[in-house]
This record gives C-alpha cells, structure tokens and sequence, in this order.
C-alpha cells in the first residue's frame, strides 16, 4: 500500500491501488491491515501535492464511490488549508473542474437522483 506514497506512479495504477486500500480499510477483519492502511491513506492525504491526484480518481471509470469520496476530501482538505497557496491560474482551473463536473452530474435526472451524495460533497468543496 506504500506505493500510494509514490508520485511517479502512473494514475491508473494509482487508481486500482487507492481502490483495494479504500476497500481493505472497510472490509478487513486484521485490525493491523486496517490500522496500516489508514496510516498510509494519512499520509497521502497530508502531503501538500495530493490533491493534484484527485481528478485522476474523480474522472476513472474504475474509481469506486467510497474512493471518490476519499478524493474529495483531499480536494476539501487543499482548499480549506492551502487554497491562497496556490497560483490564480491553479485556484481558477481547480474549481472550473469542480464545476464543470457538477454541472456534468446535474446534466441528467439519473445521475441526479444516482449521485446525490457525490454531487452534495462536490458542493461543499466549492
């Protein structure tokens, strides 16, 4: 799971990777699997250049929900705690992709209704 650690990944494996980890923190019944993913999943979610992944998750069509969820909240964590860090250029393309997936998701009463949740996270973090 320490290669979630690893930038030079390439984004799809970083996906598949990010998914068996969200999916061993829910479902492992070894408290020490659990307790080592969570410090990595920490990790990954404290470093300062995490968030440039979270697109990469957002826009996979192999992303599960929960590891969705767990990209927005990086994305959350980076404009609650770094936005004024970022460049102009960087603060307005961040959040033209955050709303220009909303209005994706809003596009149709399907997705609506399928990603409401999603879509309310997406919300918060604008």
């Amino acid at each position: 799971m320490e290669r979630l650690l690893d930038p030079s990944i390439p984004d799809q494996d970083f996906v598949v990777l990010l998914n068996q980890a969200i999916h061993l923190l829910y479902t492992s019944a070894n408290v020490a699997e659990r307790n080592a993913v969570q410090s990595v999943l920490t990790q990954f979610q404290e470093a300062p250049e995490s968030w440039v992944r979270v697109d990469k998750v957002l826009d996979s069509p192999v992303a599960s929900q929960p590891s969705k969820f767990f990209a927005l909240q990086v994305l959350g964590e980076m404009v609650k705690y770094r936005w004024r860090t970022l460049s102009r250029s960087t603060a307005e393309s961040v959040r033209n992709y955050v709303v220009n997936l909303v209005i994706k998701i809003s596009s149709s009463d399907e997705s609506l209704v399928n990603e409401k949740m999603y879509l309310s996270k997406l919300n918060l973090v604008l």
